[in-house]
């Protein structure tokens, strides 16, 4: 490699050669190359090709003198820093040196030429030049190194932007998890405050008017202005307003206790301590709660956690008031299936001594009151006549006595045949039928029926009718159904004895769809039962009448559920009345009209 590549360049210009002959061969003492031009034009062509660190100039040159030369470097951006030192040999004059400086030179030398004077100069701009390169590449390594810096960082940047987009997209996916999930959660810190709550942990604080939280149409945000406001993020929109608002409705419940945002749940206060001290997971199943007047059954579970010496817990509600409701019914259902099989035992059980009793009265009757000539021959043995016996019989009222045994037996008889019919799934024929003729056919037979039989003078009853027009035909068991329209009929008007006297009776009886099933609700104003009477009413012999035997709602109850696959369900008020519901699968069918109208009977 050329080491002169290395070395600074000195430009000699002068008209004379054996001046750039005596310049030349004393800077080539220097470690430096020197280059030469004969005139102001050529030392213009030298600077285009090459960089030079110092420019000795003669003033005195034909064409173009030094200070023309120059003044073009001066003006051309690229050579306006080159230093000049002119070289003259006019005395010297002060108006010609301030001349030199204007165009640019830095110094001047004056001939003949002092050799120790020209070399000591010379070195100073070389090492000024030394400086500057080495000052220029430190810049250049520290612009590289600066630009590589930069760069890194800024992709360093971009990685830390994507990495919290990451983290923003998993911290909203978690977020709609968790919000996602319908227990209510609420975490709280070491001191029982809580920090943070998922939103139906906000609507259920907000559902019950919590002073602590924003309800559904909230209260002023902090700026005085409300839901719709300008503090509102911009172009958010439903869901960004609802974040918004979740959010600002969480933080404003912060740094409150459970005891202030939820006031019902203050019971587990002592829990969650001691949950949060022991570090020990604590769990209370089907807790009873009021909110806002309504009973709701709710599952506890508090998880503490330990996050940096920081300790705090999780608190997770479940309302499981429908899950008990069905477990409820599936032990009821159990329950019936099982004194299913009972009343099937006893039923064969009865039945055998039954029929021998019926039989045997009806036997007896046919002897004494039968012409049959067996039993003449029988009386004359005994010397006595059938006449005789008869008229002793009516006098002792035994006949009578024999009839109320016989209805005894019959009573008994289909109380075995109904106990039989409990135990036992029917296959029976389903026909289409409908369901508005079945209901009026067995209200009337079921007034009529208890004006009958019934002591009491009942009165005039109403019915309101709600019939749905355009109900399907329904497939059904006519007979059954009218079994079951007419045991929820006569308990209906049992019910209503005790109404003041005068007091309007009155039935509500709606028909139509209900979530894709047919649907009869029949409605009494009567005295209505407690709700642990209603709970038990469709059980098997379970009855709080003197005359009743417990079975009739509890066969209605299974020739719905078992034979048609409906549902039949009570809701009743003590003191209010009391509402059957049953709801029947639909079928395609031909649909009839039916209008609502009001009658008496």
């Amino acid at each position: 490699m050329d080491s002169n590549i290395f070395k600074p360049k000195i430009l000699i210009v002068d008209d004379i050669p054996e001046n750039l002959f005596a310049l030349e061969k004393i800077l080539l003492k220097l470690d430096a190359q020197v280059f030469r031009a004969s005139s102001g034009n050529e030392a213009l062509a030298r600077i285009l090709d090459h960089e030079f660190a110092l420019i000795i100039l003669d003033v005195q040159m034909p064409e173009m003198d030094g200070y023309e030369v120059a003044e073009i470097l001066k003006s051309d951006e690229k050579t306006e820093n080159i230093p000049i030192i002119f070289v003259t040999a006019i005395d010297r004059d002060d108006a010609k040196e301030i001349k030199g400086y204007g165009t640019g030179a830095v110094d001047f030398i004056f001939k003949p030429l002092n050799k120790f004077i020209l070399l000591s100069k010379v070195n100073v701009f070389l090492e000024l030049h030394k400086i500057k390169n080495g000052l220029e590449q430190i810049v250049e390594a520290r612009t590289a190194q600066l630009s590589h810096t930069n760069k890194e960082l800024k992709e360093q940047i971009e990685k830390n932007i994507e990495a919290t987009c990451e983290i923003e997209r998993a911290r909203a996916y978690l977020l709609k998890v968790i919000n996602s999930i319908s227990s209510c959660l609420i975490s709280v810190d070491s001191e029982g405050k809580i920090t943070d709550m998922n939103s139906h942990a906000q609507h259920l604080a907000s559902f019950v008017g919590s002073p602590h939280i924003y309800s559904p149409t909230p209260a002023p945000l902090p700026n005085g202005e409300g839901e719709n406001n300008d503090s509102l993020p911009k172009g958010s929109g439903g869901e960004g307003q609802k974040n918004y608002l979740e959010t600002y409705r969480s933080e404003y419940a912060a740094a409150k206790s459970i005891s202030e945002v939820f006031p019902f749940y203050r019971f587990i206060t002592k829990n969650i301590e001691k949950a949060i001290e022991t570090g020990e997971f604590v769990e209370k199943n089907r807790i009873p709660v009021y909110i806002k007047g309504k009973l709701v059954i709710n599952n506890f579970a508090i998880y503490p956690f330990s996050f940096n010496d920081n300790k705090g817990a999780v608190i997770r509600i479940d309302d499981v008031t429908e899950r008990v409701k069905m477990d409820e019914i599936v032990i009821q259902s159990e329950k019936m299936l099982s004194m299913g099989g009972i009343a099937a035992g006893m039923a064969h059980e009865i039945n055998n001594p039954l029929a021998g009793i019926i039989q045997n009265i009806q036997v007896i009757r046919n002897r004494i009151y039968g012409d049959l000539p067996a039993n003449h021959k029988a009386a004359n043995e005994c010397g006595l006549s059938l006449e005789v016996i008869r008229q002793y019989m009516d006098k002792r009222e035994i006949l009578r006595m024999m009839d109320s045994v016989q209805q005894a037996g019959n009573r008994a008889a289909q109380i075995v045949d109904d106990m039989l019919s409990f135990s036992r799934k029917h296959e029976g024929t389903l026909k289409d039928e409908n369901l508005q003729e079945l209901v009026e056919k067995s209200i009337k037979l079921a007034i009529a029926d208890y004006k009958t039989k019934s002591e009491k003078d009942i009165g005039e009853i109403e019915i309101i009718r709600n019939y749905q027009q355009g109900m399907p035909l329904i497939s059904c068991q006519p007979s059954k159904m009218q079994q079951v329209l007419l045991n929820i009929f006569k308990n209906g008007l049992q019910a209503m004895e005790n109404i003041e006297y005068g007091a309007v009776k009155r039935f509500n009886i709606t028909i139509g769809i209900t979530d894709n099933m047919a649907s009869i609700a029949i409605a009494d104003n009567g005295e209505g039962m407690p709700e642990e009477i209603s709970k038990k009413i469709f059980q098997p012999f379970f009855t709080t009448r003197k005359s009743g035997t417990g079975l009739g709602l509890s066969i209605s109850y299974f020739i719905i559920t078992e034979d048609h696959k409906g549902t039949l369900s009570v809701f009743s008020t003590e003191g209010q009345g009391t509402e059957f519901t049953i709801k029947l699968p639909l079928h395609k069918s031909t649909p009839v009209i039916a209008d609502s109208n009001k009658m008496e009977y």
